[in-house]
């Protein structure tokens, strides 16, 4: 029998991937008005993606999130740029993900 699509995506780290990635790009791409509207909605999906994920998996997500905001946020068309001010993205992103990490109760 088939499992339901959203306990998959939920509870294991190929589904929170697979949100961080397409739903990134599509908030990315979607996304009008002020220029930090785009990467306030990444940062939430990228959070929200690591609820509840032990150490190395935050890190995954992590990593998956901040190569979104730095190829369609920061740049266009998945252009990655690793210097300058994009790298000032990254500890975003860590502390984004280390905040949703220290939320209590939400480990599994």
């Amino acid at each position: 029998m088939e499992q339901p699509l959203l306990p998959v995506l939920a509870h294991h780290l190929g589904g929170r991937l697979f949100v961080v990635l397409w739903g990134g790009m599509a908030a990315a791409s979607v996304s009008a008005g002020p220029a930090d509207v785009r990467p306030a909605l990444v940062l939430g999906l990228i959070g929200a993606c690591a609820l509840g994920l032990p150490l190395l998996q935050v890190l995954a997500v992590a990593g998956v999130g901040w190569l979104v905001l730095d190829g369609f946020v920061a740049h266009s068309y998945g252009d990655l740029a690793f210097g300058g001010s994009d790298l000032a993205l990254l500890p975003l992103v860590l502390l984004v993900v280390g905040l949703a990490a220290l939320v209590p109760g939400a480990r599994r």
